[in-house]
C-alpha cells in the first residue's frame, strides 16, 4: 500500500506543477501569519532497552497542548505536557526489540510523526582495553575496536553498542540496520556522559568515518566526537547516510571533509527506500567541502523518489564549516539535475549558523535545479550570523526553478555578507515558485552586507524587521537594538529602565502560544516571551 503522507506529497506536487506550468508566480496572501501546526522534530533519546520500565523521552517539536497524545508503535505513552515546544513521555516496555514510529496527535493542530524509534535488546562494549576476540557481551569482556563491536550484531535484532572513552583509529565503520552506536560511556560501562567521558572515532585523514549499512537501514549515532574523516570521490567525510533512516544526534564532528557534499554528514537519497534522517543536538566545527555543497551538512535529492524523504536538522551548532566552491557553508539541499519532480520534507529549526561560508548561501542554501522539484520546508527559530557568501544569500539562499511550500519564521539574520545587492540576510530566486500558503514572518533581517533580502524575500516577508522597508503586513524598519546575553548576542534590549524597549518586541504576527514560542525568550533575564510574540530568534529559556 502506498504511504499516505508521500501520496499527499505527491498530490501536492502535482497541483504546484500544473500551477506553475500556467506561468504563475504565487506568493503568500497578506494577513497574520497561520498558528503553528503540530511538527516532531527530535524524540530524544531515539533508543532505549525495549523490556526497563520507567525510562523516559523527550520531544521536542512545534504546536504541543496539554491534550497531546503520543504513542509508540500501536501502544500509548504517558505524556507530560511541559510546554508548546517539548513533552516528556515514559516509554512504554515492549515484548520484544523493536522498531517503532512515534505517532504526537493534538486536536487543535493535526498530528505528526518520528521515525525511528530503537527499542533494543542485546548490549554489547567495546573499550580500549578490550580485544576483537572477545564475545564482547559483558562489560569484562568488550571489543577493542568499534567495528568488531558492531559487527557482533546480528542485523536484524535492534542492539546497542556501547562505546567507552577514548580515541578510536578507525574508519570506513558500518552502522547495520537496526544498531544505535552509543558513545560517552566511563571506563567500567557504569554511567554515561559524553562530555565526561570522551569517544573520539579518528579516521586520520585515510577515508570517512562511519556509514548507514542497510536497505532501509533505522540506526542510530549517540554522543560520539566524530574528527578527520575524508572522502574524496563521494560524499561524507564524517558521516555517509545512503537512503536510510539515521539518528544523529549529540555528536561533535570536526575537521571531516570532502571533495563533494557533504564534509561532515552526507544524505542521498533513492527513489526506491527513501530515508528519515535526523540530524539533532550536534556541534560541527570546521568541517569542508571543496568542490560541491554542504560544508557541515550535505543532502543530494538525486532521484524522482517513491517513498518518503524527510530530513530534520534541529537543535545543532554549526559553526566555521566551508564549501569553497559550492553552496551552502553550514547546509544545503541540492536536487539532482538528472531527475525531476523530487517531492521531500526539510525541517530546519533550532539551530545556530555561525561563521560558515560558501559561494552561495554562505549558512545554509536550498537548490532545487528542475522545475518541477517541491519541498515543504519549515525553517523555524533559527540564527544566522557571521556567514559569508561570495554571491548570493551571505545567511540563507533559496535558488533554482522549483517550489517552496510551507514555513520560515522566527529566525534572525543578523551580520552576514553576500555580493552587493544580493540578499547579505536572505535570498529568494525570483525564478523559484512560493506556493500560496507558504509564509516567511516574524523575522529579524538586520545589519547584513549586500542587503538584508533580496529576491523573492522582498515580496515575501511578512511581520519582519529589516534595515530596508518592506511592502509585506506587518514589516518595519527600526535598529532591533540587538544586546548580549547569557547565550548570545541577539537578545532584545527590554526591561531596562535606561533605554526603550527593543521595536521587536511585541511586534510580531500572533500571540507567543500560538507561535510557540512561549517556552523560549528574547529577554537577557531569560523570562519566556508572553502575550504578541516578540520577532526574531528566541534562546533557549535557562531551566
Amino acid at each position: 500500500m502506498r504511504d499516505t503522507g508521500v501520496e499527499a506529497m505527491r498530490i501536492h506536487g502535482a497541483i504546484y506543477r500544473a500551477t506553475a506550468l500556467a506561468g504563475a508566480i504565487l506568493l503568500a496572501s497578506a494577513g497574520a501569519a497561520m498558528a503553528a501546526d503540530l511538527e516532531v522534530l527530535v524524540v530524544d533519546p531515539a533508543f532505549s532497552p525495549y523490556n526497563l520500565a520507567g525510562q523516559t523521552a523527550t520531544i521536542r517539536g512545534i504546536g504541543f497542548t496539554p491534550s497531546t497524545t503520543v504513542s509508540f508503535g500501536a501502544t500509548a505513552a504517558t505524556v507530560t505536557y511541559v510546554d508548546s515546544r517539548t513533552l516528556t513521555v515514559t516509554i512504554p516496555t515492549m515484548g520484544s526489540a523493536q522498531v517503532t514510529t512515534v505517532t504526537v496527535d493534538d486536536p487543535a493542530h493535526g498530528a505528526d510523526t518520528f521515525y525511528p524509534f530503537l527499542h533494543t535488546g542485546p548490549v554489547y562494549y567495546v573499550a580500549p582495553t578490550g580485544a576483537d576476540n572477545n564475545n564482547g557481551t559483558s562489560p569484562a569482556t568488550p571489543k577493542l575496536t568499534i567495528a568488531a563491536g558492531l559487527d557482533a550484531s546480528d542485523g536484524s535484532t535492534p542492539s546497542q553498542i556501547r562505546v567507552a572513552e577514548g580515541t578510536y583509529a578507525e574508519s570506513e565503520i558500518p552502522v547495520f540496520d537496526r544498531d544505535v552506536l552509543s558513545c560517552g560511556w566511563d571506563p567500567n560501562f557504569a554511567s554515561r556522559d559524553p562530555d565526561a567521558h570522551v569517544t573520539v572515532i579518528d579516521a586520520g585523514h585515510s577515508s570517512f568515518v562511519l556509514r548507514s549499512a542497510g536497505i532501509a537501514a533505522a540506526s542510530a549515532i549517540d554522543g560520539c566526537t566524530i574528527s578527520n574523516g575524508r572522502r574524496d570521490g563521494l560524499g561524507g567525510g564524517g558521516i555517509v547516510i545512503s537512503a536510510d533512516s539515521m539518528v544523529v544526534s549529540h555528536n561533535v564532528l570536526v575537521g571531516n571533509a570532502t571533495a563533494a557534499n557533504g564534509g561532515g554528514v552526507y544524505f542521498i537519497t533513492s527513489t526506491s527506500y527513501g530515508g528519515r534522517p535526523t540530524v539533532s543536538r550536534n556541534v560541527f566545527i570546521g568541517n569542508r567541502a571543496h568542490n560541491k555543497n554542504g560544508g557541515a551538512i550535505g543532502l543530494y535529492a538525486d532521484y524522482d523518489a517513491q517513498q518518503e524523504i524527510r530530513v530534520n536538522v534541529t537543535g545543532n551548532q554549526i559553526v566555521g564549516n566551508r564549501s569553497f566552491n559550492g553552496r551552502g557553508g553550514g547546509f544545503a539541499l541540492a536536487t539532482g539535475t538528472y531527475a525531476g519532480y523530487n517531492v521531500g520534507t526539510l525541517k530546519l529549526s533550532d539551530n545556530v549558523f555561525e561563521d560558515n561560508s560558501a559561494k552561495t548561501g554562505g549558512g545554509a542554501a536550498v537548490t532545487l535545479f528542475t522545475f518541477g522539484d517541491l519541498y515543504d520546508t519549515s525553517m523555524q527559530n533559527n540564527l544566522f550570523t557571521g556567514n559569508t557568501a561570495q554571491g548570493t544569500g551571505g545567511g540563507a539562499a533559496f535558488e533554482g526553478s522549483g517550489g517552496i511550500d510551507g514555513r520560515m519564521a522566527g529566525n534572525t539574520f543578523a551580520g552576514n555578507a553576500a555580493s552587493p545587492n544580493l540578499g547579505g540576510g536572505l535570498h529568494i530566486d525570483g525564478a523559484m515558485t512560493l506556493l500560496p500558503s507558504f509564509t516567511a514572518s516574524d523575522m529579524i533581517l538586520w545589519g547584513n552586507a549586500g542587503g538584508d533580502v533580496s529576491g523573492h524575500a522582498e515580496s515575501a516577508v511578512e511581520w519582519s524587521d529589516s534595515g530596508v522597508a518592506l511592502p509585506g503586513t506587518g514589516n518595519i524598519s527600526a535598529d532591533p537594538d540587538f544586546t548580549g546575553g547569557a547565550m548570545g548576542s541577539y537578545y532584545l534590549v527590554q526591561a531596562d529602565p535606561n533605554q526603550a524597549d527593543s521595536p521587536a518586541v511585541d511586534a510580531g504576527s500572533d500571540l507567543s502560544t500560538a507561535l510557540s514560542v512561549d517556552a523560549l525568550t528574547t529577554r537577557t533575564d531569560g523570562a519566556s516571551d508572553t502575550g504578541v510574540a516578540d520577532m526574531g530568534y528566541h534562546y533557549g529559556a535557562p531551566a
